[in-house]
């Protein structure tokens, strides 16, 4: 295999080209202190409800920090409005339940 970069950069573009970049919302939740808290049922709730709303077309991603104290609330979707509106409407649901 010839391994010249412009061999590599050809077969990445051809490898990337089928690749949609949606539109990203990140909201961090600040929390009082860090917590071992498991899972929470209303959280999951709205996350479900985020990712069925969404299908193929977006996706979810809830996660602990690992140096400060607050959990990153991540949505992609088709559309930054979409994406905002469940990045917010996640977060509202995490900052209540963090309280």
């Amino acid at each position: 295999r010839d391994w010249s970069s412009d061999v590599c950069s050809s077969d990445l573009k051809k490898a990337c080209a089928p690749v949609k970049l949606f539109p990203q919302v990140m909201i961090n939740v600040p929390l009082k202190q860090r917590t071992g808290k498991g899972p929470n049922s209303r959280v999951d709730a709205v996350v479900h409800t985020a990712e069925k709303a969404l299908g193929a077309d977006g996706r979810v991603l809830l996660r602990p920090s690992g140096t400060e104290p607050v959990i990153r609330v991540m949505v992609e979707a088709r559309s930054r409005a979409k994406a905002s509106h469940w990045a917010h409407a996640i977060a509202d649901v995490v900052a209540k339940q963090a309280s």
